[in-house]
């Protein structure tokens, strides 16, 4: 089955937009950080770009790493795309640099549970600001047609991938 790609970039998340929450941090994400950037490919052809001009994130992540990772991500919807939430539910398989993500994804009104992988990756220490930096991936697969959606490229690619990235400050 062929599948289709899309890409999302968040803007860089800076520790101006986090508050602290226990033994995590909670980072409070609107399009006033900048708008998201994405990418939908068919196999390696590219077939559109843009930007999501309104959404808003609220991410936490523990300090010991992913184990206490929780998303709630919304993106609004317009005349071409219907409005978007993920809310994670629950966290498993986490350790300092992976989990699995469990949630509710709703499209357009309709919910269906959704399985999420999570990478914490490359932590290093800017060496102009000093912080410590690192880079969430987050991955999954959908079928369009669950959500009453026409693949945007046809039947043949009712499976849609993507991947979402970011880069986050940490404390250290």
């Amino acid at each position: 089955m062929l599948a289709c790609c899309l890409r999302v970039t968040i803007p860089p998340v800076s520790l101006s937009a986090a508050s602290a929450s226990g033994d995590a941090r909670v980072y409070r994400l609107d399009h006033r950080h900048g708008p998201l950037d994405f990418h939908l490919e068919q196999g390696c052809l590219h077939a559109r770009e843009g930007q999501v001009a309104r959404y808003r994130c609220d991410l936490r992540l523990g300090r010991s790493g992913l184990p206490g990772l929780w998303i709630d991500l919304e993106l609004e919807g317009d005349e071409a795309a219907p409005p978007i939430r993920f809310r994670s539910t629950s966290v498993s398989g986490a350790g300092d640099a992976a989990a699995t993500l469990r949630g509710l994804l709703e499209i357009g009104g309709v919910i269906q549970l959704q399985t999420l992988d999570a990478v914490l990756a490359g932590r290093r220490t800017d060496p102009i600001t000093g912080t410590e930096v690192a880079d969430l991936a987050i991955s999954g697969a959908l079928h369009c047609s669950l959500f009453g959606l026409v693949p945007p490229l046809g039947p043949a690619f009712d499976r849609q991938e993507f991947h979402i990235a970011l880069r986050i400050e940490l404390d250290r």
